[in-house]
């Protein structure tokens, strides 16, 4: 019901403009590296990258141990926004990764 209320085209949107501003927040982290297919045209709700670190399975261990809830796949980390995330979270997410980096 939530879902057809909001609306597919609005929910799309959304989405859309989170993960562009997570995209535009990891890429001021030195040494990031895509792993997901960030061409807008090929955007979808998530982004998996990686970082300069000896080993992302300890990052992404220490992430959720900070409370940012992500994912360890693909050998990247996945943050996967909802339409409905509000950009502080985002915010928070990035300077608790750049803090552990």
């Amino acid at each position: 019901g939530f879902i057809l209320e909001t609306g597919i085209a609005t929910i799309h949107q959304e989405l859309i403009k989170r993960v562009n501003y997570l995209i535009q927040q990891l890429q001021t982290i030195n040494g990031i590296e895509f792993i997901s297919d960030i061409r807008e045209e090929n955007l979808s709700g998530i982004a998996c990258f990686k970082v300069p670190t000896p080993n992302l399975e300890d990052l992404y261990q220490n992430l959720m141990k900070q409370g940012v809830i992500c994912a360890y796949r693909g050998g990247g980390i996945r943050f996967s926004p909802h339409f409905y995330t509000p950009f502080s979270t985002i915010d928070t997410a990035i300077n608790t990764l750049k803090k552990l980096i």
